[in-house]
């Protein structure tokens, strides 16, 4: 893969992951001793609901897209192929899954068992799981609530011989299907429709890869940036009158659309001329994958703490808003390096190699 190609994988992927923290930080839902905290449509929702069930909606798919890409570059099929596929993803997936739930359950523990901070924990304490309970929250549903995405990678990977199958031999069809499952969310495998489509359309846009890495359209990116902020708007702008038309998960998705086009092709224009390897955010998207799985539960913890200590004004949480997702990338970028230079073994496991 040319140099400029990975480089521009790895910033998008650093931006997205930037975009979930910021979908996380989300805090007009967040519980205070099993109670909601009551929802007051003005600038902080207005603010919270356009960055969060908006701008950072596409951070997803566009991981999805990259990961179902990479999957099938320069891929050339055949039992051991798939083998030596498996065995990587292994190294690069199941293996940090399972330390990071284990480091989720490790975490909860300790802060269930400290009176300072068990207040915040409504649902049923580690210490009473049960066996099934414990091996179905390490292994399926872990504490860390963002591993869903590396689990549902990890299931398609082992689908990835029946996905590879159907876009080979029903080509746009076979896509077309895919893309069916995402529009209406139709539920397969339990995995989420979001991963299902945009992992397909990455192995699809493989197939094509030399057409559709050397094609620019800045003048339809250009349109699509407008479109997405136009929808964005008229999304959050039916949220703030309480109104939700029939179509509103079509809007959802064709914000998704737009924006992740608009992505994608206005990063050729932003960069153009540049070697962005050079640059100090490129240095820092290497810890992409350990800023996703460090974040949470940290972001968590510090909103409900710090909520509960400045209160629940529209102020504290538009702040808190703002500022703690800066506060936790700066955390994990710190712990990420120390690890990196000083248990360089460790950090290794921990990001799969990355």
């Amino acid at each position: 893969m040319e140099k400029a190609t990975s480089a521009k994988l790895r910033v998008l992927s650093f931006i997205a992951m930037i975009m979930i923290i910021y979908l996380h930080s989300y805090n007009l839902a967040v519980k205070f001793n099993g109670v909601d905290v009551p929802i007051a449509k003005n600038y902080n929702s207005f603010v919270q609901v356009f960055i969060s069930d908006g701008i950072t909606r596409i951070a997803v798919p566009l991981f999805a897209a990259i990961s179902g890409f990479l999957f099938f570059y320069n891929f050339k099929p055949s039992t051991q192929a798939f083998l030596n596929k498996y065995k990587k993803r292994f190294n690069s997936l199941f293996i940090p899954y399972i330390l990071w739930s284990a480091w989720g359950l490790l975490f909860f523990f300790i802060l269930q068992i400290l009176p300072q901070s068990r207040k915040f924990f409504n649902s049923t304490l580690i210490k009473d799981y049960s066996l099934n309970k414990l091996l179905e929250v390490l292994f399926w549903d872990p504490l860390p609530y963002q591993l869903w995405f590396v689990r549902d990678l990890l299931i398609l990977v082992l689908l990835s011989p029946i996905i590879y199958l159907i876009l080979r031999y029903l080509k746009i069809v076979g896509l077309l299907l895919f893309f069916v499952i995402w529009l209406f969310d139709f539920s397969l495998l339990m995995l989420k429709p979001d991963t299902i489509f945009f992992f397909s359309f990455g192995a699809y846009l493989s197939f094509h890869a030399q057409a559709f890495l050397q094609s620019r359209y800045p003048g339809l990116a250009k349109v699509a940036l407008v479109l997405y902020i136009v929808l964005l708007m008229v999304k959050t702008w039916f949220f703030q009158i309480n109104y939700t038309p029939n179509f509103a998960p079509f809007l959802l998705k064709g914000v998704i659309v737009c924006g992740a086009f608009a992505a994608w092709y206005l990063y050729d224009f932003v960069t153009e001329n540049r070697d962005i390897s050079n640059s100090t955010f490129y240095q820092y998207s290497g810890f992409s994958f350990f800023l996703y799985a460090f974040h949470e539960p940290v972001l968590t913890l510090f909103k409900k703490g710090t909520l509960a200590v400045i209160g629940k004004s529209q102020v504290a949480m538009f702040a808190a808003y703002l500022v703690l997702p800066l506060i936790v990338i700066t955390l994990a970028l710190i712990t990420g390096a120390i690890l990196k230079k000083y248990m360089s073994g460790f950090y290794s496991l921990l990001t799969g190699g990355r």
